[in-house]
């Protein structure tokens, strides 16, 4: 949602006073000790303004969310979290940058710019037309689009979704690019043509970046494949009448297609700060939130690309929670109710969670400080829509022993809830950046107030939040932090049951891993994690391995897994080759059902 100039002034205003004296005492605020609404609103409502562009990671709004954070923890006093000040730098691949991606119409014809799709690795091809409609391969009879098409060499032309537009939920997955290029490679078609229902065109930061090989694809959005192809408009009017044999080219043309990309490469920033300077040895409690969002939504918008996505709740609501508590401990230090000498506070601030966590990633694998002398970790991604229907959902009950469950409950009945209930929810994996510390052996606590309507679209704005919902959480958050710095022992970590990712891909089996990373283009999936029980166990396979290989599927990524569970069964034997350190390890898996 836009807003006018005069009320974007007035944030910016607001935001500078804010943080020049955030750590003084609110204005109408009589206790610092206790929640300030005004103050989170405050940061909210900035971070969510339009000034700051919805602060997509690796650029300068991203920065400038940064330096807004630094400039907080710096007035409150507190302690820098790395050696080099309160940030960490950190470089990570935000999607691909199209260098070329041509339609060649003979010999000697004119050339039609297209997307590129980096689905597959780029390259040049020239080959006959040929039209495939949806390139669909159902259990509809009706819809095996290509069995009867020869495709070997040629360049197929496919329609975007299916006979029913993109709502077309039997059909699922099967219209997805993927699949449909899948369909193409199994009859060695050497390139493919997507061409859009419309004329939006589609971003290649939508799609993941993959080294695998395979028709070359591009895709057309519909008014530019209508005037490449008259006889596309012909058959998109009336589907069902139009014959089987389409001439894709008049004169039986040939078509040269050319596509080239690159990764494109950016810098983050995370943020840290100690609630005092940390000493070597000291116990500590992490919590944390992430600050970044979707930009203009050109990747991952569930709304309109080209708008600002603000990121209210996601994450402005969070991030406004941990300069809160912040806040509120740096005052309960002041005034003489400081937490034990022995012990201490991070809190840090993630960019790049969006892109694929890489934020939390590049702190646990390069941390200023001992992980081992972390306690926990507490995580606060979309937490302000507090909803009594909906409950306060909290993950990680049984990622520690049984007393981290027994605080969770207890600190939640002190705060206070009023009609809202508590969801437990089970694991310790997810997309949000506590995976990353989970899988780094440490119990985690996510707290979020659930999923709307706004999620991922230009509408998530400042005024839908829930401001005393948000100051409910910070309250939960700080009892919690207080009753597990207490614990004598620490609360000893424990690998949680999982509830399995796969469930979102539709898969019927599961590898037995927490994936280690979500990157694209990686050489190989870095293992986070083995579930007890799971048949990989067998192999000898531990974290931090990284695997290459499954039966005859190249692994490079998160989404060459998926793709190989997806025909996967729990009745075959898997070859398997994974990596540790410079030695390639050839062993054998089974896989667990759901």
């Amino acid at each position: 949602m836009q807003t006018d100039n005069t009320s974007t002034r007035i944030l910016a205003i607001s935001s500078i006073l804010l943080s020049a004296c955030f750590a003084c005492k609110p204005a109408g605020f009589l206790d610092p000790t206790q929640v300030s609404e005004s103050n989170i609103a405050a940061v909210a409502a900035f971070l969510s303004s339009d000034e700051m562009g919805g602060r997509e990671s690796g650029t300068e709004f991203a920065k400038k969310t940064s330096d807004y954070i630094r400039k907080i923890y710096m007035d409150l006093g507190l302690a820098p979290a790395f050696t080099q000040g309160y940030t960490q730098e950190f470089p990570f691949i935000a999607g691909t940058k199209q260098t070329v991606a041509s339609v060649k119409m003979g010999e000697n014809g004119h050339e039609i710019q297209g997307t590129v799709l980096p689905i597959v690795q780029p390259g040049e091809t020239t080959g006959t037309l040929v039209f495939g409609k949806h390139c669909i391969e159902s259990d509809e009879p009706a819809l095996h689009d290509l069995s009867k098409l020869e495709l070997k060499g040629k360049i197929l032309v496919c329609l975007r979704y299916g006979p029913n537009g993109k709502n077309d939920p039997p059909l699922g997955k099967a219209m997805g690019f993927l699949s449909k290029l899948q369909n193409a490679e199994k009859q060695s078609a050497s390139g493919i043509i997507f061409v859009g229902d419309s004329d939006e065109d589609i971003s290649p930061d939508d799609l993941p970046l993959r080294r695998a090989k395979g028709p070359i694809a591009i895709f057309l959005k519909a008014s530019v494949a209508d005037r490449a192809f008259p006889w596309l408009v012909d058959f998109k009017k009336n589907r069902t009448a139009a014959g089987e044999n389409i001439p894709a080219c008049d004169d039986g043309c040939k078509i040269t297609l050319t596509t080239g990309f690159e990764p494109r490469n950016r810098t983050g920033f995370n943020v840290g700060a100690f609630l005092r300077p940390y000493k070597p040895g000291q116990r500590y409690m992490i919590i944390g939130a992430h600050f970044d969002h979707l930009g203009l939504g050109n990747f991952s918008s569930m709304g309109s690309r080209g708008q600002i996505h603000n990121g209210a709740d996601d994450n402005a609501s969070g991030t406004s929670a941990v300069l809160e508590l912040s806040r509120l401990f740096a005052a309960r230090e002041k005034a003489g109710k400081p937490i034990p000498e022995t012990h201490n506070i991070l809190f840090l601030n993630f960019d790049a969670e969006e892109r694929g966590l890489f934020g939390s990633l590049a702190y646990t694998r390069d941390p200023p400080v001992p992980l081992a002398d972390a306690l926990g970790m507490i995580n606060l991604d979309m937490v302000g829509r507090l909803r009594a229907d909906k409950g306060l959902n909290l993950q990680g009950k049984d990622t520690g022993d049984e007393r981290l469950l027994k605080i969770m409950e207890e600190s939640f009945a002190k705060t206070g809830f009023e009609s809202t209930r508590l969801k437990l929810i089970s694991g310790g994996g997810g997309p949000s950046d506590h995976a990353s510390f989970y899988m780094a052996n440490l119990p985690v606590a996510f707290i979020f107030t659930g999923y709307h309507m706004q999620y991922h679209k230009p509408e998530d704005d400042f005024a839908l939040l829930n401001i005393s919902g948000i100051a409910r959480v910070v309250q939960f958050t700080a009892s919690l932090t207080d009753d597990w710095l207490a614990q004598n022992p620490p609360i000893a970590f424990r690998q949680a049951p999982e509830t399995s990712e796969s469930k979102q891909y539709e898969l019927k089996v599961r590898l037995g891993i927490m994936p280690g990373n979500y990157d694209s283009a990686s050489d190989g999936l870095i293992v986070g994690g083995i579930h007890k029980g799971a048949p990989i166990e067998k192999t000898g396979i531990r974290q931090g391995d990284r695997i290459v290989q499954l039966g005859t599927t190249k692994i490079r990524d998160i989404h060459d897994l998926m793709e190989f569970l997806s025909n996967a069964s729990t009745r075959t034997v898997y070859k398997m080759i994974y990596v540790r350190g410079n030695q390639r390890i050839e062993s054998q898996t089974e896989l667990m059902g759901e």
